[in-house]
C-alpha cells in the first residue's frame, strides 16, 4: 500500500496507535507498492508478520516505537475474526495496528464478468433493489452483512484497544449500463459508499477507500491523478457524508455506555416521494426528531413519539426536498445524536 511516512525527531516514542487513530477520519489508497502473493508468505501470515515487526524494531531509532500495521489472513474480515487468534509480539505496547478489506459482496464489488457460481449485481441495498432487472440485485452481503462483520472486528480488536484500518474498499462504477439500470446502479452504489462508511466509522474502524485511477466502465476513481480535478462527485459526496456522520471510536464508546439511541440511518429510493429514518433503541424511550437542510431550516419535526425497545422505522414525506444533505437531529430519552444523510432523485 502506498502511504504516508512522518518524520519525527528522535524523541523518546513516537505516537501510539490509539493516538495516531484518532486522528484518522477517512483515506485515500491510490496504489499498492508491493503486491504479496498468496500462499506461505501471502498477507497475514503470523510468521512473516512477527519476523517484520523484529526486523523493525531492531533498526532502533524511531523504529523502535514506530506504529506498525499488521494485515489479517487475506486480508479478509471472517478469516481474521476465525483464524486471528492472538496479535504478533511486540517489545512496546500499543504501537500495532490491524488491517482488513471490504469488497462485499464481490459480485457488487468487484465481479466483471458472469461466473458459473454468480452472476454481477448491478444493485446494492434493500431499498435500491431493481423490479425490471432483478437478476442483478445482490442477494447477500448487504446491510445486515456490513453491520455483522463490522462488529466483529469491534469486538476482536476495538474494543480491546487495538485500532483497525479498513484499509480498500470500493465499487466497481458499471458505466455501461443504460438509461434505469444505470441510473438505479449509480443510486444503490453511493448509498453503498455511504452506508458502509458510516458503519465503519461506527464500529471504530478507520475507511480507506481504494482509488485505482481509473474513470472509465469498471472504475474507481474519484479524481483525475493529472490535474486534481474531481471525476466522481456523487461518489465523493456519499463517502464524505458517511465519514462526516459518525462519531470518533472514543465518542462511540461513550455513547453505547450512557445511551439510549444505539443508532439511526436515513434510507431513500431514486424517485420515491419518501424516505425513511431508521432507529435502534436500546430501551424504550420518547422521540423528538428534528430534520434540516444544510442552510439550518427546518424541513420536518416529529415530537413525543413513544417506542418500546428495538429497531423501528419513521417515514420521512420528501416530495419537493432539493437533493443534497440534510441532518437529522433525534433526541431519545434525553439523548441526543445527529446525523447526515445524501438525498438522490
Amino acid at each position: 500500500m502506498l502511504g504516508l511516512f512522518l518524520n519525527a525527531p528522535l524523541f523518546s516514542e513516537l505516537p501510539t496507535a490509539a493516538e495516531i487513530a484518532g486522528q484518522m477520519t477517512i483515506g485515500w489508497n491510490i496504489g499498492n507498492s508491493l503486491e504479496v502473493p498468496t500462499g506461505e508468505t501471502g498477507w497475514g501470515n503470523p510468521r512473516v508478520d512477527q519476523e517484520l515487526i523484529d526486523a523493525v524494531r531492531a533498526t532502533g531509532g524511531n523504529n523502535g516505537s514506530r506504529v506498525l500495521v499488521v494485515q489479517g489472513p487475506s486480508t479478509d474480515i471472517d478469516k481474521t475474526n476465525r483464524l486471528m487468534t492472538s496479535m504478533p509480539a511486540d517489545q512496546i505496547e500499543g504501537r500495532l495496528m490491524v488491517e482488513i478489506h471490504y469488497y462485499t459482496p464481490w459480485n457488487f464489488c468487484g465481479m466483471d464478468k458472469d461466473e458459473t457460481w454468480g452472476k454481477i449485481a448491478y444493485f446494492w441495498g434493500k431499498n435500491f433493489h431493481s423490479t425490471t432487472n432483478p437478476s442483478r440485485n445482490a442477494t447477500w452481503g448487504e446491510e445486515n452483512i456490513v453491520e455483522s462483520y463490522f462488529q466483529m472486528m469491534k469486538t476482536k480488536f476495538v474494543d480491546k484497544g487495538i485500532p483497525v484500518i479498513m484499509g480498500e474498499y470500493s465499487a466497481l462504477k458499471r458505466t455501461s449500463l443504460t438509461g434505469a439500470d444505470l441510473d438505479l446502479h449509480i443510486a444503490s452504489r453511493e448509498y453503498f459508499y455511504q452506508y458502509v462508511t458510516e458503519s465503519a466509522k461506527r464500529h471504530g474502524l478507520m475507511p480507506v477507500y481504494w482509488d485505482n485511477g481509473y474513470s472509465g466502465n469498471n472504475g474507481l476513481a474519484l479524481f483525475n491523478r493529472n490535474n486534481g480535478a474531481i471525476v466522481d462527485p456523487g461518489a465523493l459526496n456519499a463517502l464524505m457524508a458517511g465519514a462526516s456522520a459518525s462519531t470518533s471510536v472514543e465518542k462511540h464508546r461513550k455513547s453505547e455506555m450512557q445511551s439510549t439511541l444505539e443508532s439511526v440511518h436515513a434510507l431513500s429510493a431514486p424517485g420515491s416521494s419518501s424516505t425513511e429514518i431508521q432507529l435502534y433503541l436500546k430501551e424504550a424511550a420518547q422521540l423528538n426528531i428534528a430534520v434540516f437542510n444544510v442552510l439550518g431550516q427546518a424541513v420536518a419535526r416529529f415530537n413525543e413519539l413513544n417506542f418500546g425497545s428495538g429497531p423501528l422505522n419513521v417515514s420521512l414525506r420528501i416530495g419537493g426536498w432539493s437533493p443534497g444533505t440534510y441532518i437529522i437531529h433525534v433526541n431519545a430519552g434525553g439523548h441526543r445524536l445527529t446525523r447526515k444523510f445524501l438525498l438522490l432523485h
